[in-house]
């Protein structure tokens, strides 16, 4: 009997026999998750011979598999919970050798909220692959449906839409492409992470191994600081280790001067995300909504800035 079961059922169902055997003489139990990385391999390297660049996405996943391609965390549920758990979900990927990967936005399976969708939609430009996608028999939830024309009434500015928000994000999602593609180089040439815990970058700071979910790293530079897991919040308490922590988006916002590492209570509401730089690092952003991207082709007809934090 297997050690652990999955979902707690049969590792039969909607499957061969574990016992069965393949013809290089290995069982299914051994060769089941072999199915994923060998399908995603022979399709890169397809396209390869084509000279085509690739861009796959899979559910089914074994380690290593971000050699040849991305994937998604699966089926989840439209809750604040499976919200919370796409954090640490997509930080085990990024160990295991896949660091192009995200969660479904807004959720699969239940209805969404606008809420919901629109904190998600904020976590989700951080994500290092980021989609919303649902179920078909599933409320549907693309951003230009009537629901999210709600007011949000916790919103920093009056009258803010959940749709509004929703568009700033994926906007702010556009500032950091100039960043996040040039960790995904790093990575491809290096190895290493990117959607990482705080305790990646600071390992000897015991308390920087606690509340993964609501306080994480993007690639060395960026600490991004968010309540992950609630609705209905509008302040957090989030962890910073010593040092001069300054905000990467509103530079009205005063730096955060860690004497001493600890907690600091900052705003939680569906509209704010805090991102702020490690001291001593640079980090090359777009600047999306002042230039009106559309697209990533966009970013390349306009300079990249930079925000230095020395």
């Amino acid at each position: 009997m297997a050690p652990y079961w999955p979902t707690g059922r049969d590792l039969s169902v909607k499957s061969i026999d574990l016992d069965a055997y393949h013809s290089n003489k290995r069982t299914e139990l051994e060769m089941h998750n072999m199915y994923a990385i060998l399908q995603v391999k022979a399709t890169h390297e397809w396209f390869q011979a084509k000279k085509t660049r690739t861009s796959i996405i899979s559910r089914s996943s074994f380690a290593g598999q971000g050699k040849y391609g991305s994937r998604w965390l699966g089926d989840n549920f439209s809750d604040a919970l499976n919200m919370g758990l796409s954090v640490p979900g997509t930080m085990l990927m990024n160990m295991f050798g896949i660091p192009v990967v995200g969660a479904d936005v807004c959720g699969f399976l239940g209805d969404t909220t606008p809420e919901l969708c629109a904190r998600w939609t904020k976590l989700a430009s951080f994500y290092p692959f980021a989609r919303n996608h649902n179920d078909i028999n599933s409320a549907d939830q693309e951003p230009y449906r009537d629901f999210f024309n709600e007011v949000y009434p916790d919103a920093l500015t009056v009258n803010t839409t959940y749709r509004e928000i929703i568009i700033t994000s994926i906007k702010e999602r556009y500032n950091l492409i100039p960043y996040l593609y040039s960790n995904v180089i790093k990575m491809n040439q290096e190895g290493g992470t990117y959607f990482k815990p705080v305790f990646f970058e600071f390992p000897a700071d015991v308390a920087a191994y606690a509340d993964n979910r609501n306080n994480f790293m993007l690639g060395e530079s960026l600490k991004v600081s968010m309540v992950t897991d609630q609705l209905d919040v509008t302040e957090g308490s989030f962890y910073f280790p010593v040092g001069t922590w300054c905000p990467l988006w509103d530079m009205t916002q005063a730096c955060l001067n860690m004497e001493t590492a600890g907690t600091v209570t900052l705003g939680a509401t569906a509209d704010v995300a805090n991102v702020h730089m490690r001291p001593g690092s640079f980090v090359p952003t777009a600047n999306a909504i002042e230039n009106k991207i559309m697209n990533v082709h966009d970013l390349k007809q306009f300079p990249t800035d930079l925000h230095v934090s020395p």
